[in-house]
């Protein structure tokens, strides 16, 4: 295995202006193929390729053959399943108004709670809070569509307009913070998120939802970036590589929120990662509107990390934009090695270079490019490689594009890589590159928990409550917790806290009364299979230990967990609540086509 370089940062290279570190506390992301983050990081483990073909009801009347390209493209993406379902009812959203909704508008509010139940903050805690939202949105489809259908009213224009994929989240959760939709094109997502850690240092909000979702469903977008040229006519998408013609178009979204690091720490809050810098730029004037730029690429990356106070040669991985074009990737990785100080005239890095190299991937190898949303798909997937200490592979990076000079610290991640832990933190870059000329960098570090992971508990057993909106989503719930505990790598009380405290507590409940984590893990099994286990109580039965306390949350007298004095402890950051979904979608017409599995896309 090949591991990391780790430099000393050479006198003079760092920046005492440093801004205040940036805490990561809670993530969500759905993707082709995952709808969480256990599910995107096992797709990644695996190097799995999600481009299939698009059913035809995606980009109604598109005509291929009318474009002016020599050959029929391929047409393919990595579709969602089930754009048109949406959980209206956990929301309280009324059937008309779900169905006006832009799905990408949906699917944030799904995200947004996923990832605060992830940042173990109960919605409830931050109703009228300084909570500001910063989000990316970049398409127009539903709204197309909607035009397209002739169905004009009040509901379909507050559902399709873009300043609602942010305030639709504040107006939801009751947050009084500001509130702000961005479009940088594909720079967006980070373009949003580096705004929301400028807003955090200055104290304009005290948590930060940030992110951003991209929905394919209109064929003007499709049309144009064929035309283009942008996107590939085969239907393949390989940053880097040799044969490598365009980028292939991805679905889903991201909400990651954020924190001051210091407030984190002192609420209790689930530390996944730090943001130590961040910068976002723009080309000025270029050849073509759309070409990019590689003064403005190394200004946004020196910029980003000048902000961190770091040097870009501690830089162990690079989530790279990686537009899978000729021109485009050779410019990125010249970018890099201009910025961490190695030329171009050195041989390609290899495990013989008695140094470790600064690796380079891309997540739209596996999900295609989620065009607004990407850089927050971005940030998602380098934290995971931090938290993980592993680097996810390129899928189908078999050969080069030779006109990429590699310097002799910089190397394209062909092959799953070991990140080991060093006497000091990990450290990755993210890059994010809109066609209208705007960039974006994030400097990120892992974080190690201030705890040793204990099994067991002495003396009573551990209350473990979980609620749903009723009796099947409680046992999906228990499920996923019954999986995620083993590996979770947090202690009975920290996941004690995350469920009583950090979650909204819904109708359905139920109690595990555990004294180790194979314990709980087999009472949520058993739960999830609607079997009694010792461990496992609800509104019909009463634990010996706590029978006063226990009653009235289980039958839902009251909505607040009895245990209040967990609320102070560090959570957990668990991955839970699937969600119920039902059919909205425009009046008229018929159900959409699920996409189909992906096809043999390269490896």
């Amino acid at each position: 295995m090949t591991t990391f370089r780790d430099p000393e940062a050479p006198a003079g290279e760092t920046d005492s202006r440093a801004g205040e570190p940036i805490a990561v506390v809670g993530m969500a992301c759905r993707v082709s193929g995952a709808d969480n983050l256990d599910e995107f990081a096992a797709l990644l483990d695996r190097g799995e390729v999600r481009f299939g073909p698009i059913p035809e009801d995606r980009f109604p009347g598109l005509d291929v053959s009318t474009l002016k390209m020599t050959d029929k493209p391929v047409l393919r993406a990595a579709l969602l399943h089930r754009i048109d379902e949406f959980d209206a009812a956990l929301f309280g959203i009324r059937n008309r108004m779900a169905v006006a909704m832009d799905p990408a508008q949906r699917l944030l509010l799904e995200l947004t709670w996923q990832a605060l139940e992830h940042a173990a903050i109960a919605p409830d805690r931050l109703a009228r809070s300084n909570t500001g939202v910063y989000v990316a949105a970049g398409g127009y489809d539903f709204r197309e569509r909607v035009a397209a259908a002739g169905i004009r009213d009040g509901y379909t224009g507050v559902g399709n307009l873009l300043s609602f994929n942010a305030n639709r989240i504040s107006q939801q959760f009751d947050l009084c913070g500001p509130s702000i939709t961005v479009d940088t094109a594909c720079a967006g997502g980070l373009t949003a998120i580096a705004l929301a850690v400028s807003e955090l240092r200055t104290e304009a909000c005290d948590t930060a939802i940030t992110g951003a979702t991209n929905i394919l469903c209109a064929a003007l977008n499709e049309a144009a970036y064929l035309q283009s040229g942008m996107l590939s006519p085969r239907g393949r998408c390989v940053p880097f590589s040799a044969d490598a013609d365009g980028y292939v178009r991805g679905e889903g979204g991201a909400v990651i929120v954020l924190r001051r690091l210091a407030d984190a720490r002192r609420d209790g809050d689930p530390v996944l990662a730090v943001i130590r810098g961040a910068a976002v730029r723009h080309g000025g004037r270029t050849e073509t509107m759309t070409s990019p730029s590689l003064s403005a690429q190394t200004a946004v990356i020196t910029r980003a990390w000048r902000d961190s106070g770091l040097t870009p040669r501690a830089m162990g991985y690079l989530e790279a934009h990686g537009t899978a074009t000729p021109s485009g990737d050779p410019l990125e990785i010249a970018a890099l090695c201009q910025v961490t100080g190695d030329g171009h005239d050195a041989s390609p890095a290899t495990d013989r270079d008695g140094r470790s190299p600064l690796w380079v991937g891309s997540a739209k190898a596996n999900v295609g490019h989620l065009e607004a949303a990407a850089g927050c798909i971005g940030l998602i997937k380098a934290v995971l490689t931090l938290r993980q200490g592993r680097v996810f592979p390129i899928p189908g990076l078999h050969e080069i594009n030779p006109r990429i000079a590699l310097a002799d610290s910089v190397a394209l991640a062909d092959r799953p890589m070991r990140w080991p832990s060093a006497d000091r933190p990990r450290l990755a870059g993210v890059n994010a590159f809109g066609i209208s000329g705007s960039v974006a960098h994030v400097v990120v570090e892992s974080w190690e928990p201030d705890h040793t992971v204990q099994d067991t508990v002495g003396g009573r057993p551990v209350a473990l409550p979980l609620s749903a909106s009723d009796a099947p989503s409680l046992r999906r719930t228990a499920s996923l917790l019954a999986r995620q505990l083993p590996d979770c790598g947090a202690t009975l009380p920290e996941v004690a806290a995350a469920l009583g405290a950090g979650r909204r507590h819904l109708p359905r409940r139920a109690v595990v009364f555990a004294r180790s984590t194979q314990e709980a893990c087999e009472a949520f099994g058993a739960l999830a299979e609607d079997r009694s286990h010792p461990a496992l109580f609800d509104s019909r039965t009463a634990h010996p230990d706590r029978p006063p306390a226990q009653a009235p949350w289980l039958t839902g007298e009251t909505s607040a967990w009895p245990w209040a004095a967990e609320a102070g402890r560090t959570r957990a950051a668990l991955v839970t609540s699937p969600f119920d979904r039902r059919r909205f979608w425009i009046p008229g017409e018929p159900e959409l086509k699920d996409a189909p599995p992906p096809d043999e896309g390269p490896r």
